[in-house]
């Protein structure tokens, strides 16, 4: 298993996601996003907001199931909803 950290800063509760490859998120909703965004090279140039959106878009058409990109933390419990990620803490 290959966990990455967030970059701290700011306040908020610290919560932890994996993936079904195995990696493992830990930080802040917003830094859980922004981690799973810079691993995905496609998108290191791209905005967190289209990244989302475009995950969201990708997530419903693997799964059928709506995914909120309206937010980090509505994104991420989406996307567990949907099978795409676990949230562990």
């Amino acid at each position: 298993m290959r966990a990455r950290a967030g970059g701290g800063g700011g306040g908020g509760e610290i919560h932890r996601v994996s993936t079904p490859t195995g990696v493992t998120y830990v930080g802040t909703w917003e830094e859980i996003v922004r981690q799973m965004k810079n691993d995905a090279v496609e998108w290191a140039d791209g905005s967190v907001e289209a990244y989302m959106a475009a995950s969201a878009l990708r997530g419903r058409k693997q799964t059928g199931i709506a995914i909120p990109a309206t937010d980090a933390e509505s994104f991420i419990r989406g996307s567990a909803d949907a099978g795409l990620l676990r949230i562990l803490h």
